[in-house]
């Protein structure tokens, strides 16, 4: 604003100069309407008045009356020699006409002024040079300190008293700062107003800066006050700046010993992104805001001392940061954006703002440079990122080069948080409960999406360390995710109650509590209910993205005792989540686990294929009781194909095998959560009939058709029996009937080994003996005297602890059956 009114007092002195020569040359010359022949006249009194040379290449017309009018055509003032342009300014009509009694009074009151197709070339340069002072430095810095009353100054002064009519059109002011290398473009197109004597300035105006339109009404203070040195001149301004109106009050002048401007500025709806594009400070930033207020103060004679010296506030209210992907579809948007952006006399940018995702308050802080650091350091310019959310903070820190586009820089980027699972409303996601977390990577935005690279990851005393990748240009984002992991203990992923479908432990409990409610109650909770988040497995959450996931593990932990090492690699394609394969290099053995998930809106296609050799399971017994001393070896040998409506109904549709061996020490059936073992090894003491009986091994080989489960192979061997079994097992109706027949390891007089019976439910079935197996253990028991001798003569010795005969049984099955 002081640049544009010294320009407009600028293009006003020029006529009246030109005025007083030309007044000067007829009063020599007595020529009273056309000055064609006097015009180097002219151009001598106003070259002498400006100190530039003045050259007149059109027509010189006056009417010297007591309202003498002046018409100029095509005016040139030079600029001093050595600066960018020829011309400081050039004008194709200038008119003035202005009272002649008030000129003699030293005062000036004009009753019109007129210029149309005016060029101005404005250059600073160091130490306060400029074109557009016409006189030393050293004599401007005198001229700033005298802030003298009118009533102090010497009688030779003349001073401006009223312009009834302005009219100025087609103006085009090129400032060029030489010191920033910038160069901006101004150009008004139409100035209108008046400044009456004792009244307000009132101006209109509209025109272009840098391309983007501009109109404003100006209504000032009376034209007699303007004494921008030595007092403040108020301002009210109103009008729009590329389709945005807006509206600000403030004054011009001195201020503290200072000659400043200072505005309140409030405007509507912005859109903040084509702003900082404009700007030059930011591309590709979709952001906007319902209201923007801004407290102004410009100091400085050049747009770097603007910048250095100036201090702004902006305020946001109801602004919106869209961070989604066009390319890919992708929806992440901040909403209800208030606070503010702002710096101050040289100071850092700051913004501090608080929102909204969905419903999980977020804030971002972001501090910068000072201001001009951006506009004359050509390089990469610090900056730091803060971004917090729902018990995460994500900070971004770094260099950047203007503009900044957020489709490519580089920046330093670290994520903290205390537990995955406070993220699930937030990303709307239901995650495991994995933390405390971190992860730190330099970030790199391409354009195609992102790379972190050296990336590294703490989950608990496990880390993980590699790269990751982000593709948005295909139909879906493509995540690449490389790892490797030097220690990966068990503990620190620990589930609890969260599963991958979603269902969790306690939601039986919450339906029973919700029961014995008030019905009202129960209503008014159901209304104050989130939306339900989507589980990890569900079909919104896998067709969010594709992706890839490899991990090598050096060393695998669970609790102190060492599982191995091992490798995952996982992917996630068009739904469709597949293990293939998580593998593990055992002690003794391995353990291999490829894994299919693909759900529809119906039902879920399921793939298991399991393999495990000689595995500890001290160490999944321990995991459960860090105290037990049970151990043993499990061999694991599974292969399920199932299409189910949900996760938890793969076995009531299942077709495939499930077989396993068990060699258990100290064997605690509790702390085994698996069915197959837990029923077999109950009625192992059942069947064996001795108090102090222990199992020696177990295995179990079955068949599986559409959730229908019959044995190929059942064997157990216990202290004092070899037990053989026959099943069917029904996984719709969750009942199973189970037969076991024992047989003596050696013939035993008087020895009641009777076949049991299982039949029922899964979570309520009963024990029994057949009465026909009864009769005939009986009638055995009863001729044991005759019948054993012979069959300990013939039958020969078994191994007392039966572990051969399991192998045997093992190593015979026949999964392909």
């Amino acid at each position: 604003m002081k640049k544009f009114l010294r320009w407009i007092l600028i293009i006003i002195a020029i006529p009246i100069l030109l005025f007083v020569g030309a007044l000067a040359v007829v009063s020599l010359l007595g020529i009273t309407v056309n000055l064609d022949k006097a015009r180097p006249m002219v151009e001598k009194a106003a070259s002498a008045a400006l100190e530039r040379k003045v050259e007149i290449t059109g027509s010189v017309e006056l009417l010297p009356t007591l309202s003498s009018r002046l018409e100029v055509h095509d005016v040139r003032i030079d600029n001093p020699e050595g600066w960018g342009s020829p011309d400081f300014v050039a004008v194709k009509l200038v008119r003035i006409q202005l009272e002649l009694i008030d000129l003699l009074r030293k005062k000036i009151s004009m009753d019109e002024i007129t210029a149309e197709g005016v060029s101005i070339y404005l250059e600073s340069r160091k130490n306060g040079i400029n074109n557009w002072s016409f006189s030393s430095p050293d004599e401007r810095k005198t001229t700033s300190e005298d802030v003298s009353s009118p009533e102090e100054k010497s009688s030779g002064g003349i001073a401006f008293k009223a312009v009834d009519k302005v009219s100025l059109k087609t103006i085009e002011v090129t400032y060029k700062d030489v010191v920033l290398g910038k160069t901006v473009s101004f150009q008004l197109d139409e100035l209108t107003g008046e400044a009456p004597a004792g009244k307000s300035l009132v101006f209109h105006a509209r025109g272009s800066l840098q391309e983007k339109s501009y109109s404003f009404d100006l209504d000032a203070g009376a034209l007699d006050t303007f004494r921008p040195k030595q007092q403040a001149w108020p301002l009210d301004l109103t009008g729009d700046i590329a389709g945005t109106p807006f509206s600000a009050k403030g004054d011009f002048g001195n201020k503290n010993n200072e000659q400043q401007l200072s505005l309140d500025m409030s405007m509507g709806a912005v859109d903040v992104g084509k702003l900082l594009s404009w700007l030059n400070v930011a591309d590709n930033i979709k952001a906007s805001t319902e209201e923007l207020t801004l407290t102004l103060q410009l100091k400085g004679d050049s747009l770097h001392e603007l910048l250095k010296q100036s201090e702004f506030n902006f305020h946001l209210k109801g602004g919106i940061l869209d961070l989604g992907n066009p390319d890919s579809g992708s929806d992440f948007l901040i909403s209800k954006l208030d606070g503010k952006i702002g710096a101050k006399h040289g100071s850092a940018i700051g913004v501090s703002l608080n929102g909204i995702v969905d419903t999980t308050p977020v804030s971002i802080t972001i501090k910068g440079m000072p201001l001009v650091k951006y506009i004359d350091d050509s390089g990469e310019l610090p900056v730091t990122i803060v971004f917090a959310a729902a018990g995460a903070e994500l900070d971004f820190s770094g260099a950047v080069g203007l503009p900044v586009d957020s489709k490519t820089f580089n920046l330093a980027m670290s994520l903290k948080g205390e537990n995955l699972d406070t993220l699930d409303e937030f990303l709307n996601i239901d995650l495991p409960p994995f933390g405390p977390y971190s992860l730190d990577a330099k970030f790199a935005a391409t354009d195609s999406g992102y790379d972190l690279s050296n990336l590294a990851i703490k989950v608990g005393s496990s880390d993980l360390s590699g790269s990751m990748s982000l593709n948005h240009k295909g139909d879906r984002p493509e995540v690449t995710l490389q790892l490797t992991s030097k220690v990966l203990q068990l503990d620190d992923f620990a589930l609890g109650d969260w599963s991958l479908d979603g269902k969790k432990d306690s939601v039986e409990d919450e339906k029973e509590a919700k029961e014995q409610l008030p019905e009202k109650q129960v209503v008014e909770e159901k209304s104050s209910q989130p939306a339900v988040i989507p589980s990890f497995l569900s079909p919104e959450s896998l067709s969010r993205f594709n992706g890839s996931l490899s991990i090598e593990m050096e060393q695998v932990l669970s609790g102190k005792d060492t599982l191995g090492k091992g490798s995952l690699k996982s992917t996630l394609q068009d739904g469709r989540f597949a293990i293939a394969p998580l593998q593990l290099d055992l002690a003794n053995g391995t353990a291999k686990l490829e894994f299919s998930f693909q759900p529809t809106a119906k039902e879920t296609a399921i793939h298991l294929d399991t393999k495990i050799e000689k595995l500890d399971v001290g160490i999944l017994a321990r995991r459960v009781k860090p105290e037990t001393t049970m151990g043993g070896v499990l061999n694991l040998d599974v292969e399920l194909d199932s299409t189910a409506p949900e996760l938890s109904g793969l076995m009531a549709y299942a077709k495939g095998r499930f077989d396993f061996a068990f060699i258990p020490v100290d064997f605690d059936a509790s702390l085994i959560d698996l069915w197959a073992v837990n029923l077999l090894s109950a009625l192992a003491s059942e069947v064996d009939g001795q108090p102090k009986s222990i199992i020696n091994c177990l295995v179990a080989s079955f068949a599986m058709e559409d959730g229908m489960m019959h044995e190929r192979t059942i064997f157990m061997d216990t202290t004092h029996m070899s037990i053989e079994g026959e099943a069917n097992i029904n996984f719709k109706t969750e009942e199973l009937k189970l037969k076991m027949a024992p047989k003596a390891k050696r013939p035993e007089f008087f020895s009641l080994a009777t076949p049991v019976k299982v039949q029922g439910t899964f979570e309520d079935f009963g024990i029994g003996i057949n009465k026909i197996s009864l009769t005939t253990t009986v009638v055995s028991f009863i001729s044991s005297p005759v019948h054993v001798p012979l069959r300990r003569i013939f039958s020969g010795e078994r191994p007392d602890d039966g572990v051969e005969a399991c192998r045997a049984a093992w190593e015979n099955r026949n999964p392909e059956e």
